[in-house]
């Protein structure tokens, strides 16, 4: 896949995953394993970033007249998740989600350690923090790091790779969060794999793990009428409507769409890659990594549209010790021990 840029992000080799998106778009047929097709046009622009079709190579040529770069997808994620602008994006977002507070509430206990990873600008630092006993957080880009060590001096912050969390013992910790997210940024089933199995690795044994993941299955937009003036409320269907639109349009015709996972470029949240599943792909992915799926909430909590509407599901997992699944349930590709 050939991308022409203004402005090339800078490639950093090695990178794995991070952060939440919107709702994604163009589908990207990477990952596992690929199959090259024939080359893609990607233009980038710093306003917007926009793919014209799907390509089944993982590797992406960045031509300019200097010269070509090779990236990978999680180059991509990296490099723009360690923009100076989109680290100040995230430094300014604060509080919890309500699906966040209700999970967290219910199963985190004071004087819990607590291993938060994709910190990125801090937004879960607080809550978590004031709850544990010891806290980390872990970031894949060094920008949001040090964003974090700065606004949080006291507390401790490592610029450390989702799927390899070798500088923690196993059992060290009671609850670990990959909040916004952040595992769907993860670029390889296989990837994806080592990385729950870190997490279950360091977990002691009934540790929660919590995450969120974008739906496969989102193809509208749920208008948030709660609370709203009625010309609010119409206003906000209107816009429901129109967004919805646009939405249905990019995921109805992607395999990860008919399929339930699968990779998609997001041109609504940096133009990053992003993983899309269901709650029964999740379930199967837990169990073969030694979880149990305790609790799925919907991403809109308190709300709780079909899931033609809800454009993540939050994930409270425990830590079993070993898989979940009975033996006639194969294991997802990347997923075999």
């Amino acid at each position: 896949m050939r991308v022409e840029t203004r402005r090339p992000p800078v490639p950093q080799a090695g990178a794995s995953a991070n952060r939440a998106g919107a709702n994604s778009g163009a589908e990207w047929r990477g990952g596992t394993t690929p199959q090259p097709k024939k080359a893609a046009r990607i233009y980038l622009t710093d306003a917007q970033r926009q793919i014209d079709f799907p390509t089944g190579e993982n590797t992406l040529s960045i031509s300019r007249a200097a010269g070509i770069w090779t990236m990978t997808a999680s180059d991509i994620n990296l490099a723009r998740y360690s923009d100076p602008e989109v680290v100040k994006h995230y430094v300014g977002v604060e509080g919890l989600q309500r699906s966040e507070a209700y999970l967290f509430d219910k199963y985190i206990p004071s004087g819990a350690a607590v291993l938060d990873i994709g910190v990125g600008g801090g937004r879960t630092t607080p809550f978590l923090s004031a709850k544990a006993s010891a806290y980390v957080g872990v970031d894949f880009s060094q920008g949001m790091v040090d964003a974090c060590a700065a606004k949080f001096p006291a507390l401790e912050f490592h610029r450390a790779d989702a799927c390899d969390l070798g500088r923690f013992e196993d059992a060290s910790f009671d609850v670990v969060v990959f909040s916004f997210n952040g595992i769907d940024y993860i670029q390889s089933d296989e990837a994806r794999a080592r990385c729950m199995r870190e997490v279950n690795r360091v977990l002691r044994l009934d540790g929660r793990f919590f995450f969120s993941s974008h739906n496969a299955r989102s193809l509208l937009v749920w208008p948030m009428l709660r609370g709203a003036t009625p010309v609010q409320q119409v206003w906000r269907a209107l816009l429901a409507i129109g967004r919805s639109a646009g939405l249905a349009a990019r995921r109805w015709p992607t395999r990860a769409f008919r399929e339930g996972k699968g990779y998609l470029v997001d041109p609504t949240e940096h133009g990053v890659v992003t993983f899309v599943s269901t709650p029964e792909v999740i379930a199967v992915e837990a169990g073969f990594a030694g979880f149990r799926v305790d609790e799925i909430v919907n991403g809109l909590y308190p709300e709780n549209p079909p899931a033609i509407f809800t454009p993540w599901y939050y994930y409270s997992l425990a830590k079993a010790g070993r898989p979940t699944l009975p033996p006639n349930v194969k294991p997802p590709i990347g997923w075999q021990p």
